[in-house]
């Protein structure tokens, strides 16, 4: 697969750009990078799916030449993904779980893709395939005039029918449009948009082929959970911006940070409304708590990093991000001689509904916190981009939910038969937490093997 630009990361690293493209199939597969039969077998898959995926948009997604203003007589099938028809409230993540959706669909359907985000092309540009609404003038007027069905999936409200969907998709119709916050992996619903319904027949793959094929990572999560390659579509359809790129370069230091933490403590500043809801579970723990905790966290991960990503006698780095300013202050002001915490002097911002004017900055705020080798995130969609961006995909990179590490912190002290381990030094003890969390829980297996402390 070629490239028309480079990577998300290219920026960051050369190296790092290279590794995601190899772990996401994007370059042919060769003997370096995979580790057995099984490994080749995928990456091989992988490669097959994202070639065939290029030559789908080629096919349908040529210049709309034959659109006739107020028709739809077009000469290929188009799956346009829209945020600005039904997304009230949503934030970037949540958008992107409904893009990468879009993505799986397309296949499934032998649609080429539009993607319709007011702003996004300030801050994101085509890679493998031109995903642009506004690519050309005939593609500008056919989407301003489109008629066709449109479907949405959403986590909350009534139940949508993933059948009626599907069909739609696979229908003759040249254009269907589509918005949405739900992944194809999630089954909140029977009728849903299951990974194994999703058949690449399309893509000119073997008839029992589905999406579910990608369904072979264990990521690296806390607790594990079998997961598609999240991120990697996102890798595929974007190259970042000129100032995209210039507001990463404002976030990051020539000194790469091992580590990154992102603190969600609600939506404040939306104002007039928005997002109440309790976002880290009272644990007992103040603001100032709930920081000291992250960090102390993260000082304990640096010591069981792997030499090749924290030499020895070399300064353990931090990169912290938060959506509350007290929050940042506080981890500015916090001191550990064991870890370097950075702060950015941007101002948080939310993207909810898609809005242009913070999209920019709310994207390389998730880009540069994806951008290491590990990451504590706590909950929300945000947090989970952040993650599959980059160490949930590259490989031997780690995430940590920060819930479930409070958690663990809280049995202990309800567990007398392990006084020990009740302070703060163990905290984020890698085989602690795996021994208390879902028993696959295992960093091991993503080519991690934490040190002794």
């Amino acid at each position: 697969v070629t490239p028309h630009s480079s990577g998300l990361f290219q920026s960051v690293g050369a190296r790092l750009s290279q590794e995601l493209d190899a772990a996401c199939g994007f370059t042919a597969p060769t003997s370096q990078n995979a580790d057995g039969t099984d490994s080749q077998q995928r990456a091989a898959d992988l490669h097959q799916l994202w070639q065939s995926f290029v030559e789908l948009q080629k096919r349908e997604g040529r210049p709309l030449a034959n659109f006739e203003q107020g028709t739809a007589a077009a000469e290929g099938r188009y799956l346009r993904f829209v945020t600005n028809q039904g997304a009230a409230g949503q934030g970037i993540g949540n958008l992107f779980y409904g893009l990468e959706s879009a993505v799986y669909l397309a296949m499934y359907g032998g649609r080429a893709l539009i993607i319709d985000w007011p702003g996004l092309e300030e801050a994101l540009v085509p890679r493998f395939i031109d995903w642009r609404s506004t690519a050309n003038e005939e593609r500008r007027d056919a989407v301003e005039n489109q008629q066709g069905p449109f479907r949405s999936v959403w986590n909350f409200g009534p139940p949508f029918h993933g059948s009626e969907v599907l069909k739609d998709i696979k229908g003759p119709e040249p254009f269907v449009s589509f918005t949405g916050n739900m992944f194809p992996e999630d089954r909140a619903s029977d009728d849903g948009l299951h990974p194994d319904r999703l058949s690449l027949s399309e893509l000119g793959l073997s008839g029992n082929s589905t999406i579910e094929k990608l369904l072979v990572r264990l990521s690296g999560s806390l607790p594990r959970k079998q997961s598609l390659e999240e991120g990697c579509a996102l890798h595929f359809l974007f190259s970042p911006s000129a100032e995209l790129r210039a507001d990463m370069a404002e976030r990051l230091t020539p000194e790469r940070s091992q580590l990154a933490v992102q603190l969600r403590f609600g939506d404040w500043s939306i104002g007039g409304g928005g997002d109440y809801r309790p976002i880290i579970e009272d644990f007992g723990l103040d603001m100032e708590g709930v920081v000291n905790k992250a960090l102390q966290c993260a000082a304990q991960l640096c010591k069981q990093l792997p030499e090749k990503v924290l030499p020895s006698r070399q300064p353990c780095r931090t990169y912290f991000e938060s959506d509350s300013e007290e929050a940042k202050n506080l981890a500015r002001n916090w001191s550990n001689t064991r870890l370097l915490v950075r702060v950015p002097d941007t101002l948080s911002q939310h993207s909810n509904n898609g809005r242009r004017s913070s999209l920019l900055s709310s994207l390389a705020s998730a880009m540069a916190l994806g951008s290491h080798f590990g990451i504590i995130t706590s909950f929300g969609a945000f947090g989970d981009l952040s993650r599959y961006l980059g160490p949930l995909v590259f490989p031997g990179g780690f995430a940590v939910k920060f819930e479930e590490v409070l958690k663990v912190s809280q049995m202990h002290k309800e567990m007398a038969s392990e006084p020990k381990e009740v302070d703060d030094d163990h905290l984020c003890d890698v085989r602690l937490l795996n021994r208390h969390l879902d028993a696959e829980a295992s960093f091991v297996e993503t080519g991690w093997a934490p040190k002794r402390k």
